[in-house]
Order: structure tokens, then C-alpha cells, then sequence
């Protein structure tokens, strides 16, 4: 029986669909209670049990849920009004706990909040209170720079407390010359608000090895990672597609890849629990990603635990009788 060339077309589009559309667990990487948070710079229309769209502001879960979309996100600082009402979502990361966790984040475009009157730049720390974490100014200020507000394009909170403050790891739009270290200062430079450049794109990408270097890649979002071995590894995204030579294959902007050279999740991965995925106007490009805190919560006793327990309890008692 032949099929028509019009057939196969349909053919080929209901088996994709059906792919990325099936249900999956989440990939073994992540540590067991953690969730993964994200932001594409793309806005999309996902098909599972119905239309949602997907906007490139929103926070998105790996598990297929909107955790907020931009407008709830920036509700508490009361926006004007502006178009395009959706202002981005450019850094992300997570402090609280499992049960309250608690986004950071920066915009893409910068607003005037009615609430804090006065204009929330593209380069400061949000949080969904309607608060300031950091402005731009301060993250940078300990980097002496030549110029002002050169945008918060990743962070990942590196500790909430010591002597000097709270430590942010981040990385800038635009790159900027640093008065204190005497020289320019790459917007794909991980830096910390105590003036250091922890890791540069060469770090991060060394292991790939990029057939055309790591200049011109970028850097797009930052997780920090501590092995078994209390070694930390950085996971990360690209801001472009880029060839691996050593893993043989093209390493996209959608990936989440670790500085030991591992590509950990694919865009794929990402997106297969929210079903059929339609990106609108331009191809998906993943723009943020952060860990949710584990759960920290004691597991309840196992029965056989407790049957244990309870059996050398009453051991216990019997030998106290005789």
C-alpha cells in the first residue's frame, strides 16, 4: 500500500508530536528532591490536555508546570505600563526552602516600578516581594568600573550570610574595565560582588573543546555543583550552538552542560513534560536555570527500621526483668 508524499508529512508530524510529548522522569543528574527551574528567551505554545502559553518571562518547571509567569513574578513592584508588557527574565536562582522557595531574578528590559517609584534596572536582583536584593551598582561596585549598569545576565548565590554580606557569583551583559584589577572585564566572565573573576568562558568550555574556540560563545545561566567528592563542577548554558570536539557532536544553546565536559540535559529534557512544544517567531533558547533547595526534611523511619527499633526495645525490657 503506498502513502502519499502529503501523508507521510502528517505521519512524521503525529510521531514527533507523540515523542515529545510522552511522559518522562526527571533525569537522573539532578539530586533526588530537587527541582529544576528555567526561563527561555523564546515565547512558546505548548499542546498537553489543552493550550498554555509559555512566555519568555515566565518561570517554567522541568516537571511541565508554570511556577510564575512574568506578570506574577513583577506584580508586587506594580510596573507601568509598557510595551511589550513582558519584561524578560534574564538571571535566575532559588534561596528559601522546599517548601517556600524564594526566586531571584533580573529582567531583560528595565521598568519604572510604581511601588518603589523609581526605575528598576536590567541589572539589578530581584525577588517576587517587590524587593531590591542587589542593584547592579553594588554587585560590581567592589570591581571599581569604568562606566554604570552593565546588566545581570546569570547568578547563583554563592552564601546568604558571613562578615561581609551575603556572596553572589553572576555574570554581566556588557563587559566593562575594572579600576581595581587593571583591566577589561568579559560579559562571559563568572564574577563575585567581592571582586574576583571566579571562572572565564575558557574555564567553563575548556573541556569541550569548541572547534572554534571559546570566544563568541557566551555564557547563559550558572548552577554550581558539588560532587561526591566535594568538588564543585559548573553547570551551565550557552548563549550559541557550538561544535564539540572531543564529545563529536553540536552542543546546543538549549543544553545544560558541566564544566567536566557532560552534557547533562537536552532541550528535550526540558521541554518533553510540557507535550507539544511550538516556539513562536524564533527557535527555543534557553535563557536561565536554577536548582529549587532540597528537601532537608528527616525521612520518616522505614517499617522494617521500626520493627527493629520496637524488637530490640523489648529485648531491652526483658533482660532489665531478669
Amino acid at each position: 500500500m503506498s502513502v502519499s508524499l502529503r501523508g507521510r508529512g502528517v505521519i512524521s508530524f503525529l510521531i514527533l508530536a507523540t515523542v515529545l510529548a510522552a511522559p518522562s522522569v526527571q533525569a537522573s543528574v539532578i539530586p533526588s528532591g530537587v527541582d529544576v527551574w528555567f526561563g527561555t528567551s523564546t515565547p512558546t505554545i505548548a499542546f498537553k490536555r489543552g493550550f498554555q502559553y509559555l512566555g519568555p518571562g515566565s518561570i517554567l518547571s522541568i516537571s511541565g508546570k508554570v511556577i510564575a509567569s512574568n506578570a506574577q513574578l513583577l506584580a508586587n513592584f506594580k510596573p507601568s505600563f509598557a510595551i511589550p508588557l513582558d519584561r524578560g527574565l534574564d538571571a535566575l536562582a532559588v534561596t528559601g526552602t522546599k517548601k517556600n522557595p524564594m526566586p531571584l531574578f533580573s529582567t531583560g528590559r528595565s521598568f519604572y516600578s510604581r511601588t518603589l517609584n523609581r526605575m528598576v534596572s536590567d541589572g539589578d536582583l530581584l525577588n517576587s516581594k517587590g524587593q531590591v536584593v542587589a542593584t547592579n551598582k553594588q554587585l560590581v561596585e567592589a570591581f571599581k568600573p569604568k562606566g554604570a549598569n552593565f546588566g545581570l545576565d546569570l547568578i547563583w548565590v554563592r552564601s546568604t550570610d558571613g562578615q561581609n554580606g551575603p556572596e553572589y557569583w553572576f555574570s554581566t551583559n556588557r563587559s566593562f574595565y575594572s579600576n581595581a584589577l587593571g583591566k577589561m572585564v568579559s560579559s562571559n566572565d563568572i564574577l563575585s560582588n567581592r571582586g574576583q573573576i571566579v571562572a572565564t568562558a575558557a574555564d567553563l568550555l575548556g573541556a569541550f573543546k569548541p572547534r572554534s574556540g571559546t570566544g563568541g560563545i557566551g555564557i547563559d545561566s550558572l548552577i554550581v555543583h558539588q560532587e561526591s567528592d566535594s568538588k564543585e563542577v559548573f553547570w551551565f548554558s550557552t548563549t550559541k550552538d557550538f561544535y564539540s570536539t572531543s564529545l563529536k557532536r553540536m552542543i546546543s544553546s538549549c543544553d545544560l552542560i558541566a564544566s567536566n565536559g557532560t552534557v547533562l540535559l537536552t532541550k528535550r529534557d526540558f521541554m518533553k513534560n510540557f507535550g507539544f512544544v511550538l516556539p513562536i517567531c524564533r527557535p527555543l533558547e534557553l535563557r536561565a536555570t536554577a536548582l529549587t533547595p532540597p528537601d532537608g526534611e528527616p525521612k520518616p523511619a522505614e517499617p522494617a527500621t521500626v520493627c527493629l527499633l520496637l524488637a530490640g526495645a523489648l529485648l531491652a525490657t526483658r533482660r532489665r526483668r531478669r
